[in-house]
């Protein structure tokens, strides 16, 4: 399975690549796994942050409870529960987000080694076990068994 990261760092080499493969929709499939990779690091980006402001109020509300500000401490008591739908919500898209792209990454095949030439067509060139190249191979009877 590709890697989100050697398709960052190499598109055009990983597009040249399935290119060789015949690979139809290899641009848009590309793009959509850079684009769902990009919307996964914002997700992360924002939950995280949610996630630290409401560690943030958490420690505050216990400094206020302390020091008897029950006014204080119960407003912020409030936006906490906010922030806890808020990364609730994040978690479940993050969640699908990276379910998506692992299902884009599934369909995406291995690129072929870069000594392999393409073919002019996906069926035109075969290759033997020697790597002889053998592009009008037929099973003779001998092989078959007849």
């Amino acid at each position: 399975m590709l890697q989100v990261a050697v398709l960052k760092e190499n598109t055009a080499a990983v597009l040249a690549a399935l290119a060789k493969r015949h690979y139809p929709t290899a641009e848009a499939d590309v793009q959509a796994v850079l684009d769902l990779d990009q919307r996964r690091r914002e997700l992360q980006t924002s939950h995280d942050q949610a996630q630290a402001e409401a560690n943030e109020l958490a420690r505050q509300i216990g400094g206020l409870m302390k020091t008897g500000q029950k006014a204080e401490a119960e407003a912020l008591k409030v936006r906490t529960g906010e922030l806890k739908q808020q990364t609730k919500a994040h978690s479940d898209e993050l969640a699908d987000t990276e379910k998506q792209l692992q299902q884009l990454l599934y369909k995406l095949p291995n690129l072929p080694h870069e000594s392999v030439p393409a073919a002019a067509r996906p069926t035109t060139t075969r290759w033997c076990a020697s790597g002889a190249r053998s592009p009008s191979w037929r099973p003779t009877p001998s092989l078959i068994g007849s």
